[in-house]
């Protein structure tokens, strides 16, 4: 991990070396489920997801730099409590994609900062725990040009290597994420 602490500031410089002729940037919206541990988030474990990501990337090598924000959320009962997680995560890492394609696909992998928090309200209090933790991700997916500048998506994800606590509870927010990607490229 520390390896890609200092890798990162390297290529994040290169990307941005980059000609407006010689990059490709693409802005998308992110839709989808995420699945953590059902050991330690159940009955909430299965939580929608929201975000945005953002790739700048060589047209010629397909190599980039992504960045995304995502929000995921869920709510249950047990017996006569209200429980409420919800997740929020930045993320940084490098993309690799096969250009010239009609169909791309791409993998990527970087570092993710998240944060989760878990509520539960029995109608006359509400406890509240959150904690956040520095993990990895990776993820692969395809994505289909439609239109001039439009593409949609699909994405697969796994965030692994979190650390939390709970109310002296361990454990983690790992998960894995399918998701619908709409997006331009500019």
């Amino acid at each position: 991990m520390r390896r890609a602490i200092v890798v990162l500031p390297f290529f994040l410089c290169s990307c941005a070396a980059l000609t407006e002729g010689e990059r490709d940037t693409r802005v998308g919206a992110i839709l989808g489920m995420r699945a953590l541990d059902e050991d330690l988030w159940a009955p909430t474990e299965d939580q929608f997801v929201v975000g945005a990501e953002c790739v700048v990337m060589s047209k010629d090598s397909g190599l980039g730099l992504e960045t995304s924000l995502q929000y995921s959320a869920d709510d249950d009962e047990i017996g006569n409590v209200d429980v409420t997680s919800t997740t929020t995560e930045f993320s940084v890492g490098a993309r690799l994609e096969m250009t010239g394609q009609s169909v791309r696909p791409y993998v990527g992998a970087g570092l993710a900062l998240i944060n989760a928090e878990i509520e539960a309200d029995n109608g006359s209090s509400t406890n509240s725990e959150d904690d956040s933790s520095l993990a990895g991700y990776a993820h692969l997916g395809v994505e289909v040009p439609f239109a001039e500048r439009w593409y949609v998506g699909i994405d697969l994800r796994a965030l692994f290597g979190s650390d939390m606590e709970f109310s002296g509870v361990n454990g983690d927010a790992d998960y894995t994420q399918f998701a619908l990607v709409l997006g331009a490229s500019f």
